[in-house]
């Protein structure tokens, strides 16, 4: 797999079909999910152990192997049975099954391992004992729904800044993560920053945000304004720091950490033209002005 190819972050409720070496009907395969972080109506997959799997991405990289808890149909036997969804290696293209579109660039050499058989509308159960073969993620999966607790940023979600309670500062102003955007402008209160995200990962398209495309975060000529000051200032908004009880992500991904909507961080505005109550009047005595961050996923 190229060094700089997309992956798809993989997260429980998710469906992947299986076609089955040496057999005609293809298997659908329904992640377990964790319930803790995710994104949308998904969660965290759950690993063979029982335990959250640490974010699995599809491909899955030379070297990579992913033990899932799944359930699963095939064939006649609609009933859901159960097992455990190994995943290794990337694999060439799978043909879509009938009425299915399968996400570009995802599929892989899998093996699931039959714990519970799926059933018929009959007595009968599925003989199989394992499945071997080429799998894929089904396009269109994202699980996007009203949201969760804690959700893993991606190109699109926003920030919103607002002063903390201690602080001089008048500023309220959000960030716009949308990596198709390319303006810079900040005002206060409430206009945008563009940032593009530099994650290879996607979820329903869209990149994930890691820990380090916010600490880069740097944007020189942005406008301010205050309160009983007729003319505004500029500045550069810059990240400070994450806050007191910032929790990274337990997972990595692409070897780094992306960001959740729990995250806390720390903003500043480096005043460089200072705002004045009057043209030509007494300037704003502030040179550094102070913002607690929180995100705000987009669905």
């Amino acid at each position: 797999m190229a060094e700089n190819a997309q992956r798809h972050l993989l997260l429980g409720g998710d469906t992947v079909f299986m076609s089955p070496e040496g057999l005609p009907d293809p298997v659908s395969i329904t992640l377990e999910s964790a319930g803790r972080m995710g994104r949308g109506e998904r969660r965290l997959c759950v690993s063979a152990n029982g335990e959250e799997c640490p974010l699995p991405a599809l491909p899955p990289a030379a070297g990579e192997e992913w033990e899932l808890k799944a359930s699963y149909v095939s064939g006649e036997f609609q009933k859901k049975g159960s097992g455990t969804l190994t995943l290794s290696g990337p694999a060439g293209a799978m043909p879509s099954p009938a009425g299915v579109s399968l996400a570009p660039g995802t599929a892989f050499e899998a093996v699931f391992e039959v714990e519970t058989p799926a059933n018929s509308e009959g007595e009968g159960g599925d003989p199989e004992k394992e499945y071997k073969g080429t799998a894929a993620l089904a396009d269109g999966g994202n699980g996007e729904g009203a949201g969760g607790a804690d959700e893993f940023l991606l190109a699109g979600d926003l920030i919103l800044f607002a002063h903390p309670e201690d602080s001089k500062s008048p500023l309220n102003f959000f960030t716009d993560l949308d990596a198709r955007s390319g303006g810079v402008s900040v005002f206060a209160p409430a206009k945008a920053i563009k940032l593009a995200p530099s994650g290879k990962t996607l979820r329903g398209g869209r990149a994930l945000f890691m820990e380090e495309d916010i600490r880069a975060l740097s944007i020189p000529g942005c406008d301010y304004c205050m309160d009983g000051h007729a003319s505004g200032g500029k500045g550069t908004v810059s990240f400070e720091g994450f806050s007191a009880d910032y929790e990274p992500c337990g997972g990595k991904i692409e070897g780094r950490t992306p960001l959740t909507s729990k995250t806390r961080l720390i903003a500043r505005f480096d005043v460089a033209e200072p705002a004045r109550k009057t043209p030509g009047g007494p300037a704003d005595p502030e040179t550094v002005y102070r913002g607690v961050g929180k995100f705000c996923p987009i669905q």
